[in-house]
């Protein structure tokens, strides 16, 4: 509230705090990792648990570890081109290898998720993040010729046992080894020779201190 004896003069007072109030405005400042955390839990609610818990394994192992000390006006676009240079040169545990780029990829996008969040809560950004990419090659995949499938097949038919079978199953079908691995009998209709793919399986790192990892189907 501004008081003063003529409205005249509380109109210039007014206009003199409403500079000081431009002038004072604090920016919004955080550290990358808290961000990250609020980022975290508003993914936890939008995405599979094997997702989400990539995301946490890349960020903990990754992320954090390299940039999460910083705060979200210090990430340049400078900052991220450096680090992806760096997992693809030495980013592998032993610190000798890098990174194949798929997963440098992968990293770089869940980055560029955070700071898209941090914009959209009002924090500002330092450069422009978003035309930083990662190129990725195809490589040629190995094929068995005829002669190599024929070969296979017989030893599988010979030596049958689940993964056998499994392995056959694959060699004719292209099924994923995660739909494989949560196949039950009952998807297999052997009078109408139609396999129905229902369900995947994946192992994916645990919450507890108990098991390592644990399987979610």
């Amino acid at each position: 509230y501004v008081y003063a004896h003529s409205y005249s003069i509380v109109k210039e007072r007014l206009k003199c705090k409403s500079s000081d109030a431009l002038k004072t405005k604090v920016e919004k400042v955080a550290f990358f990792v808290d961000i990250t955390d609020q980022w975290l839990q508003h993914k936890q609610i939008e995405v599979k648990e094997s997702t989400y818990e990539k995301y946490k394994y890349l960020i903990n192992s990754y992320i954090a570890p390299k940039i999460g000390q910083l705060t979200i006006q210090n990430v340049t676009a400078d900052i991220i081109e450096k680090f992806v240079i760096e997992l693809l040169n030495t980013g592998n545990a032993t610190g000798y290898q890098g990174l194949s780029p798929k997963t440098v990829s992968d990293i770089l996008s869940v980055t560029k998720g955070i700071l898209n969040y941090a914009e959209s809560q009002g924090y500002r950004l330092n450069g422009n993040y978003k035309n930083i990419s990662v190129k990725q090659f195809d490589k040629e995949m190995r094929v068995l010729n005829n002669e190599e499938q024929v070969q296979l097949t017989a030893y599988l038919c010979q030596n049958t046992d689940l993964y056998m079978l499994g392995t056959l199953i694959s060699l004719y079908t292209g099924i994923r080894v995660g739909e494989l691995c949560a196949m039950r009998w009952e998807d297999i209709d052997l009078n109408k020779k139609i396999i129905y793919i229902r369900k995947t399986l994946q192992r994916i790192p645990s919450e507890s201190g108990m098991k390592k990892t644990h399987v979610v189907i």
